[in-house]
């Protein structure tokens, strides 16, 4: 029996073939790898020698070619076929991308807490003037009034305010987070509100505190998942805010034991000097 060379050929190319597959492993692992995406048809072409050529099933071809199910045979020279299926870019989850936002929000906290004195001290403050006004050893109510104001002040003008002018408005008002929201239906003022949202929820959860009024952003948000780096500054701030509250003065004008936290709640500036 006479073979031809092209005959030849083509059982050099399948030995080649299953001799590669054999080296690698998982032929259908492989597959998508080996063909391209398309195949233009030529003269002599049929849909069982198409398949066979880019080692597929009838039966698969025509899964990624379904109009040509009732009739295999109708294929025309030039017509184009499929012959892997090609990833469909699949419709964004809501809630993957406000996790992945939150995420983000949260390790720019981070990284502001890191790199900026006077936002971790603004912090400590607001933790401090928390527990003094929790504890409720004030001189007077006027004091106590005082304190709520100043923490209020703080809380929100001295913590939210650069944390969102400084990291959020530069870091997240551009980019894929913004195309990203934009897809899911929020427009440009909608996005901008839930940043500061989670901004203020990232305060809240490292404050225990958020502000009491206003409809500058969602007061009652929480963060829905809570980062490592998150727990980690929370319990560093409340250390921090009762350091400086029991830090002794040790001015010689007030009595000996007068700590910040008296000088913030007890006692008024005469009543705490020595006589």
């Amino acid at each position: 029996m006479k073979i031809s060379k092209k005959q030849l050929q083509n059982i050099i190319n399948e030995e080649l073939k299953s001799m590669f597959f054999e080296e690698l492993g998982d032929v259908d692992s492989i597959k998508s790898f080996i063909n391209e995406a398309d195949y233009t048809v030529k003269a002599g072409d049929n849909l069982i020698k198409i398949a066979r050529a880019n080692n597929l099933t009838l039966q698969q071809l025509l899964d990624l070619n379904p109009q040509y199910k009732n009739n295999p045979n109708l294929i025309k020279v030039g017509q184009t076929i499929k012959l892997s299926q090609e990833e469909e870019e699949g419709e964004l989850d809501p809630t993957d991308v406000l996790t992945e936002l939150e995420y983000e929000v949260q390790k720019l906290f981070g990284e502001y807490y890191s790199s900026e004195n006077n936002f971790k001290n603004n912090l400590r403050d607001c933790v401090a003037y928390r527990n003094l006004l929790e504890e409720n050893k004030f001189d007077t109510p006027k004091r106590k009034k005082e304190t709520e104001q100043t923490l209020v002040k703080t809380w929100y003008y001295s913590c939210l305010t650069p944390f969102v002018r400084d990291q959020i408005n530069e870091k997240l008002k551009k980019g894929h987070f913004s195309t990203s929201m934009e897809a899911l239906g929020y427009d440009r003022n909608k996005f901008i509100k839930t940043l500061k949202d989670m901004s203020a929820a990232a305060l809240k959860y490292v404050t225990d505190f958020t502000f009491p009024g206003g409809k500058v952003f969602d007061a009652t948000k929480n963060l829905e998942d809570i980062t490592d780096e998150m727990e980690s500054i929370k319990r560093k701030v409340a250390v921090e805010a009762r350091t400086y509250l029991n830090k002794p003065i040790k001015d010689v004008r007030f009595v000996r034991g007068t700590t910040m936290s008296d000088i913030l709640a007890r006692y008024s500036q005469v009543t705490a000097r020595k006589s």
